[in-house]
């Protein structure tokens, strides 16, 4: 931070960067702006710490800013049950596998299709021992439950 002067802004998400985050704070005067990585999972701990922002997974942006907004407006606890939710919705789909954030994100009408990008773009070296778990029938329905339950709570 000192040795770059326009460092202003890093995403820590290595290790364990609730441990780091005070005395990146402390040690550049808080100037150095912290953003939280691994799609802000550990987001109310990470606003007690005081990181600047979140990287948080964007098939529900709007739930993580509902939270965000709710701490920042003094309702910790209304933040932490909004943080719940968006937990809860993780937790349902996570056995559906990775198709089910985009997949969410075709129920809420951002995309028209959930499909992946081939693994063809990856080099041979790195496709080895990559598999894709397609979301079947069952994943679509704990997906689909799991979206129901938030439902209220979404902006858009």
């Amino acid at each position: 931070f000192k040795s770059i002067p326009n460092l202003r802004y890093v995403k820590d998400e290595a290790g364990n960067p609730l441990a780091r985050v005070g005395q990146l704070r402390q040690r550049s005067s808080d100037q150095l702006k912290v953003f939280a990585g691994n799609g802000a999972t550990m987001m109310i701990n990470e606003m007690e710490l005081g990181f600047s922002g979140l990287c948080p997974a964007a098939w529900l942006a709007d739930l993580f800013a509902a939270s965000w907004d709710l701490w920042f407006a003094g309702k910790h606890r209304e933040a932490a049950e909004m943080f719940g939710r968006i937990l809860m919705v993780e937790s349902m789909c996570r056995p559906a596998g990775p198709d089910s954030g985009k997949y969410i994100l075709c129920l809420r009408n951002v995309f028209k299709t959930y499909t992946w990008r081939s693994y063809e773009m990856f080099s041979p070296g790195d496709r080895e021992g990559r598999s894709v778990q397609h979301l079947n029938a069952q994943g679509k329905q704990w997906v689909q439950e799991a979206l129901e339950l938030v439902k209220p709570y979404l902006r858009a």
